[in-house]
């Protein structure tokens, strides 16, 4: 399991330089794009389960998680080219609290003891790793 986390962490370390040299090339929507484009590239290749055309309503909440996502990675992609890689990476794991605490309120689907507890630790991880500016100096 800790190989699994420290290859992860790896993989977004380096995605996070990656997107720092990509943005003082392209736009963030053609970033955005291009990953999106890959992704959808990968997932044809993965087997999955017979597609079932989907009714007026389950299309609508696809298409509404769709467009969401996509301004969510577009804001995402412009916040993270100009923050330092550190902030970065710390405010990352947040958007996994965000998402279960909106599950919580919109589903009512509560989180465990042990999920709780691993999103204490997520908060106080990104606190530890945020630089924090000295402390101004008394004249």
């Amino acid at each position: 399991m800790v190989a699994v986390g420290l290859l992860g962490a790896l993989a977004t370390a380096i995605a996070f330089l990656s997107l720092r040299q990509a943005t003082r090339k392209f736009s963030p929507e053609a970033i955005v794009f291009v990953f999106n484009l890959i992704l959808c590239g990968f997932v044809l290749l993965i087997p999955s389960v017979p597609w079932i055309v989907p009714n007026f309503w389950q299309g609508a909440s696809v298409l509404g998680v769709a467009a969401t996502g996509l301004g969510g990675q577009l804001c995402l992609t412009r916040a993270f080219a100009r923050l330092p890689a550190t902030v970065a990476t710390g405010i990352n794991p947040s958007v996994l609290l965000f998402g279960v605490l909106l599950d919580w309120l919109l589903e009512g689907d509560s989180p465990t003891q042990s999920e709780w507890l691993s999103y204490l630790l997520i908060i106080l991880g990104v606190w530890g790793i945020i630089p924090r500016s000295p402390a101004p100096k008394p004249n």
